[in-house]
């Protein structure tokens, strides 16, 4: 084939080669699926065009204006896949959701280890006051309900408080995590315990007449605290079970595989936390009425439920596997389908076991 017959043939298609690298690249609008499927597309056929004119032709000008059409398209791919900040916003638009789905039994029986201790002491400590007076003294019961409870939140400067209520949320979700992994038996206790924590104090303000209060202080950051104290321990029970009950796979890539997605999972619990403490520092002492204080509680948990449940089961049986190789599988902004890593097309996956 001539030279210029080659170029007259195949021009139009590198004219749409430096078009579309030309849209992609461009930040004004948002880039879909199809441009970039286009784009793959069209760099494939210019790379045959390229290597077919240094193999038949010796013309510097043709190779360089090919080469440099390539080298702008790359750029618009790779700048479309790995733009600034994308790998975050995948991590909680795929990666923690999915995790936080997959493991959703596990945070489940933590939920339950924990709730299922507070509210039958609860109950019980509130129905019989001399098993709660045993528990604790009569005097200190009053200071608790009517000085030392409610002071607990305004002690210090919001500022200072937030720091303090992080780093001691820190230290119990790391616990529940390390001792869940380490054979479930001391996360199992230790969420129990909590939960015990929770049902006395919930006793002694309900039988001095002040359930309102415990209720107003407790669940406009507790929801979230405590799912995301949910979350760690499940985190650290679920790495148990692949151990204990790996599956179809080996018991080391059971044991890969729940480490990978447990640590994202620990990942969303730690943002939770950051959260749940801000809350605690600025609005549960705040002079807004309860039903405003309850009420962030129960949309901040309300919006976790549904990321995790919702948004996690959609990105779920769309192939997310829950750890951070999803961040480099979710290539096109606001698609929630999975791009092949080494090619950048959406590929169709099966879910994997849950």
């Amino acid at each position: 084939m001539e030279i210029d017959q080659f170029i007259a043939e195949n021009q139009p298609v590198w004219r749409r080669l430096e078009d579309v690298s030309r849209r992609t690249s461009s930040r004004a609008k948002r880039v879909g699926p199809n441009e970039i499927d286009e784009l793959l597309g069209l760099y494939d056929v210019v790379s045959v065009h390229l290597s077919q004119a240094r193999a038949r032709y010796d013309d510097t000008v043709l190779t360089d204006g090919l080469s440099r059409s390539l080298g702008e398209a790359r750029a618009a791919i790779y700048g479309s896949r790995a733009g600034s900040g994308r790998p975050i916003r995948t991590f909680f638009s795929v990666a923690l959701p999915a995790a936080m789905f997959q493991t959703r039994r596990a945070i489940l029986l933590a939920a339950l280890v924990t709730l299922v201790p507070a509210v039958i002491v609860g109950v019980w400590l509130a129905h019989s006051p001399d098993v709660r007076n045993a528990e604790i003294p009569a005097e200190l019961q009053k200071v608790i309900a009517n000085d030392e409870f409610e002071h607990y939140y305004s002690s210090k400067p919001a500022q200072q408080w937030v720091f303090e209520l992080f780093t001691h949320n820190i230290e119990v979700a790391v616990m529940a995590f390390g001792l869940g992994a380490a054979g479930a038996v001391g996360a199992i206790a230790l969420l129990g315990k909590q939960g015990q924590s929770v049902g006395t104090m919930a006793a002694v303000l309900h039988s001095a007449g002040r359930g309102e209060l415990f209720w107003g202080l407790i669940l406009p950051h507790g929801l979230l605290e405590l799912s995301a104290v949910f979350m760690s321990g499940g985190a650290g029970l679920a790495i148990a079970w692949a151990v204990i009950v790996p599956g179809d796979r080996s018991r080391s890539e059971s044991l890969r595989l729940a480490g990978m997605r447990s640590s994202v999972v620990m990942l969303g619990a730690m943002c939770c936390l950051v959260c749940s403490a801000i809350i605690e520092a600025f609005v549960t002492p705040s002079e807004l009425p309860i039903a405003v204080r309850v009420g962030i509680g129960v949309v901040t948990f309300t919006a976790l439920l549904t990321y995790g449940l919702g948004l996690g089961s959609r990105v779920t049986r769309n192939g997310a596997t829950g750890t951070f190789a999803d961040l480099d599988g979710w290539a096109v902004e606001g698609d929630d389908r999975p791009v092949s890593a080494s090619r950048g097309r959406r590929v169709a996956t099966a879910s994997p076991a849950t």
